[in-house]
Order: structure tokens, then sequence, then C-alpha cells
């Protein structure tokens, strides 16, 4: 790297998979970024959709989260759609 100091907003997103049959078809979704509108390091797990949201709701229910942010403020919970 010439520029350490670069502006140029930079996002890359890398899509891996485990091939053990404990893992099998589960994404592992990577994700990093520099100089974008803020600065955060976080880890974030989405759960499956639930079976029977096609039939529950009318509208597309978001997957439930469980979010694990190491920075600016540590913290750690979970995004549920009940």
């Amino acid at each position: 790297i010439k520029n350490k100091d670069s502006n140029t907003p930079t996002f890359v997103a890398i899509r891996c998979f485990v091939h053990t049959p404990r893992w099998a078809g589960v994404p592992f979704i990577l994700k990093a970024g520099k100089a974008l509108n803020e600065r955060k390091a976080e880890m974030r797990i989405q759960f499956k959709d639930t079976p029977a949201a096609d039939f529950l709701f009318d509208h597309d229910c978001p997957r439930n989260e469980l979010v694990m942010r190491m920075q600016p403020n540590e913290a750690i919970y979970m995004k549920t759609n009940v």
C-alpha cells in the first residue's frame, strides 16, 4: 500500500463455506471497509428464516440476528422479530 492516508471508500464482501457435515450450507459472510460513513467493528450472526413467516405475515420478515459490537461502544445484543 503506497498511500495509507487515502480517503477513497473501499469495501469488500466475501462469502465462504466450511465443507463439513455440521456446517453444510451455512454461509460465512465477511465484510470490511475503509473510509466509510462510520467507524465500527462488529460481528453479526444471522439465523435462518422462520418456516411459517410467509403464512403469518403479509410482508417479508427480517431474520433474527445476534450482534457483537467491538467498537465504538462494546455491546452484545439480539435483534428479534416476534
